[in-house]
């Protein structure tokens, strides 16, 4: 009789593919930072067909509600403030990414995760050079009909 696949059993499962796979040791270690949280929250034994799209909400919800930092990190100290909302779309990704894995290996049919909605990330202004500096630019590349047409290209005019 074969064994009922728990959560925590399917993340273990999906990192050994990583490291199969000659994944970074880097990548391996940020995955399974996330998917700990995962289990820990939703529960490791839990089985893995009884997973919801409600459990991964309330998991993803008890992330934004998280007033401390670095609680369980190896080398910074523990302190006080919510997650940016970069590392709540790393913690959503790193989920989707695994569901979608246990899609593919045949483990589930259908992923809990699909519907899951990743954090909108904040729109940065557009950190450019100066209008002078481009001036600067296309004027020196004017010499040469190919420069200044690939400046031309590149910067979208």
């Amino acid at each position: 009789m074969r064994k009922t696949a728990t959560l925590q059993s399917s993340i273990d499962e999906f990192l050994l593919s990583m490291t199969a796979a000659r994944k970074a040791s880097e990548t391996i270690k940020w995955y399974r930072r996330r998917l700990t949280s995962l289990a820990n929250c939703i529960g490791g034994q839990k089985a893995l067909k009884s997973v919801t799209i409600g459990d991964l909400r309330r998991w993803q919800a008890g992330l934004a509600e998280r007033d401390e930092l670095y609680t369980d990190h190896p080398y910074r100290e523990p302190k006080t403030g919510q997650l940016s909302q970069y590392t709540l779309h790393g913690y959503t990704r790193a989920a989707r990414i695994l569901f979608a894995w246990l899609v593919e290996e045949g483990r589930l049919e259908t992923s809990p995760a699909e519907r899951l909605e990743l954090p909108q990330l904040p729109r940065e202004p557009f950190k450019g050079i100066a209008v002078a500096d481009m001036r600067k630019i296309i004027n020196t590349a004017k010499d040469n009909p190919r420069n200044y047409a690939l400046t031309l290209s590149l910067i979208h005019i």
